[in-house]
Order: structure tokens, then sequence, then C-alpha cells
């Protein structure tokens, strides 16, 4: 939300410069073409998230497995690389789950299989400092919908 809020301020003040540059500006043959940069450089300004957005989930530049940035998405089995996306994901969101319940910071590892049928998870090991480990499980079982037999929850964290 604060992202939003600085990107709307900065859209706010650039408009603020803009009316002003054009009080200033004196009526001239070059009106035309200063309503031309400024108004790209508004466009550029409202499609800054967007453009940030793409960067950061561009598939060239995903990390994969053990933190190594793939060069070319052609070079992996596009099964794989489907895999290692929804391993790093569903990781990220435990991650992210168990520090909004209050559990603390965790290490998380995700291990899934793809085949023809889609991909499945095989196991999610979970170290998290929380005292009540089977609780943690129950939980994380319970709102991402896996089985109890895949989901470990060990004593550690950070």
């Amino acid at each position: 939300m604060e992202t939003f809020s600085g990107w709307i301020r900065e859209i706010v003040s650039l408009l603020i410069f803009v009316v002003f540059l054009e009080l200033l500006i004196p009526r001239s043959s070059m009106e035309r073409l200063i309503r031309v940069v400024v108004g790209l450089l508004i466009l550029v300004t409202i499609l800054k998230p967007v453009v940030l957005w793409i960067h950061d989930f561009h598939p060239m530049e995903m990390t994969l497995g053990d933190n190594v940035k793939t060069a070319a998405v052609t070079e992996l089995d596009p099964m794989r690389f489907l895999q290692a996306a929804y391993e790093q994901g569903l990781a990220h969101k435990i991650k992210a789950y168990l520090l909004e319940k209050g559990y603390g910071e965790s290490d998380v590892a995700v291990v899934m299989s793809a085949d023809n049928e889609g991909v499945t998870v095989r196991s999610v090991d979970v170290s998290v400092s929380a005292a009540d480990r089977s609780a943690v499980q129950a939980d994380i079982c319970k709102t991402f919908d896996l089985a109890s037999d895949v989901v470990t929850v060990r004593q550690g964290g950070r």
C-alpha cells in the first residue's frame, strides 16, 4: 500500500509541476512539442509500476533451485521450469503466511514433482521458532490444502 501511495504522490506532484510549467512558458510554436514531451513524461510515470512488475517477474531472471539465475528459459525443460516456479511460489507464500500469523521468521523448502497430469506437492519442510509445531503443521495443512504427511515442521527458524 505504501508503494501505491508513493506512486500516486509522484503522479500528483508531476501534474502540479506540469501545470506550473505551462503557466511559465509563453505561447509559442514550441508549445506543441512541450506538451508532447510532458505527456510522455506523465505516461512513463504512470506506467513505471507496470514496467517494474514485469521486470521483477520476467522468466529469464527468475531464481530457481539453489539461488541460481537461469540464463535462458529454453535451456530448461519446460516442465522443470514450471515445477521450480511452483516450488518457489509456494515456499514464498508459506513463509509470508507464517510471518503474518505471528510464527516468526521461518525457513521453508518445498519439493514438487511434475508430470503430464500437472504439478503435485511431495514435501514441505518448515523450520519455525514457534513452540507448538503440531499447531503450525495443522495451520499450514488447512490453509494450503495439503495432506499432513506432506508437511514436516521442525524446531529452528530464524
